[in-house]
């Protein structure tokens, strides 16, 4: 089976082809992307093609997630309290995904990516970013078959 790198590699490729055709379409109808969709966008590229591996518990971005979270909660703790319980149940999700669920069952499934690109689309406020996810998310699974 392929290593994270591979995902990363395969995943960057098919989601910039996807990025440059939705910004030819979104330039062709004047919709230029805000601050916000671009300050997204990084994040969202390197976790969508290695996100279906959150299923294992000793993956790359179990890992990065974990930390991500406790991070988070960190800076949520002294800064903007409101978020504590965001990162609260993202660390308990992510460690109960990647303990209690078989690996390559539910999350290299096309309803685990259809839930998590439109979580992506929904949080980020932005679709275009959804389908972004989406394409990543779909690349790994299409190169684990």
């Amino acid at each position: 089976m392929p290593d994270w790198k591979t995902h990363l590699k395969v995943g960057l490729v098919f989601e910039i082809i996807t990025l440059i055709i939705i910004s030819g379409v979104l330039l062709y109808i004047k919709k230029i992307p805000t601050v916000t969709e671009l300050f997204y966008i990084i994040p969202i590229l390197v976790v969508s093609p290695l996100i279906p591996d959150i299923d294992h518990p000793t993956s790359k971005i179990t890992d990065v997630l974990l930390l991500c979270g406790l991070v988070g909660l960190w800076i949520a703790y002294f800064f903007m309290q409101n978020l504590s319980m965001f990162f609260m149940v993202f660390i308990t999700a992510v460690f109960i995904i990647s303990r209690f669920i078989p690996h390559r069952g539910f999350t290299h499934s096309i309803w685990f990516i259809m839930i998590y690109s439109i979580g992506v689309g929904l949080l980020t406020t932005s679709p275009s970013i959804g389908i972004v996810g989406l394409v990543g998310a779909a690349s790994h699974i299409h190169i684990d078959k």
